[in-house]
This record gives C-alpha cells, sequence and structure tokens, in this order.
C-alpha cells in the first residue's frame, strides 16, 4: 500500500507542477525573471541551501496550483496529509481506494462549480 500511496503522491505532484506549466504567457515572463534573479543570488534570507530553496519552490507551486480552490479544502489538513505521506512511520488516514473516491467526488464537484462560475460570467457579457 505504500508503493501505491507513494505513486498517488508523485501522481498529484505531477499534476501541480504540469498545470503550473499553464500559466499565462505574462505570468510564465515573470516567473522566468525570477528564476533568472533566484538562480544568480543563492544566498536566500531564510532558505540556507539547494535542498531548502527547491523545497520551499516546490511549496510555492503548489500553492500557486491551488489558488483556485483554497477555498474549498482547509489548508492546515492539506499540509497534514503531505506530511503524513512523507514521513515514514506515519499513518495515512485514507486507503488509496477512499482517496481516489474521495478525489474525484470533490474534483467533479469543483468543476461544475467552475463551470457555473464560467457560464454566469458568459450570460452576464
Amino acid at each position: 500500500m505504500k508503493s501505491r500511496s507513494a505513486k498517488l503522491a508523485l501522481t498529484a505532484l505531477a499534476a501541480a507542477l504540469a498545470l503550473a506549466a499553464c500559466n499565462k504567457e505574462g505570468e510564465e515572463k515573470k516567473s522566468e525573471a525570477g528564476t533568472e534573479q533566484a538562480s544568480t543570488s543563492k544566498a536566500i534570507p531564510g532558505l540556507k541551501d539547494e535542498k531548502a530553496q527547491a523545497s520551499y519552490v516546490i511549496g510555492v507551486s503548489l500553492g500557486k496550483q491551488m489558488a483556485e480552490i483554497k477555498d474549498k479544502v482547509d489548508i492546515d489538513l492539506v499540509a497534514r496529509g503531505f506530511k503524513d505521506e512523507m514521513t515514514e512511520g506515519r499513518k495515512v488516514l485514507v486507503t488509496d481506494e477512499q482517496a481516489q473516491e474521495i478525489m474525484a467526488s470533490f474534483m467533479e464537484r469543483v468543476q461544475a462549480e467552475l463551470m457555473a462560475e464560467q457560464m454566469s460570467k458568459v450570460r452576464k457579457n
């Protein structure tokens, strides 16, 4: 089961990172400029080494991807689930099957809500 959980976590991370690549062109240029600045100046207060910097950037990337649904999730439980999965010896509270069912239901509901919001905007215009 740990192997499946790891695959599920990696799939979620890969999806989040793939979604990060779908940012608007202007945001990409802004991000690229920020990346160039970050890579040229390795000393970042609070981020002592490459591991710390990469860890933080992964968190920022995941946060950006979740921005659209931030009001639909409990950020503390997102962090807890992430930490439970990533920390050896910690028990994950749901099975892989439960996780798949929960995510499928959640994504279906969120997509329906987003579609309804977009349809509302279209009707107003």
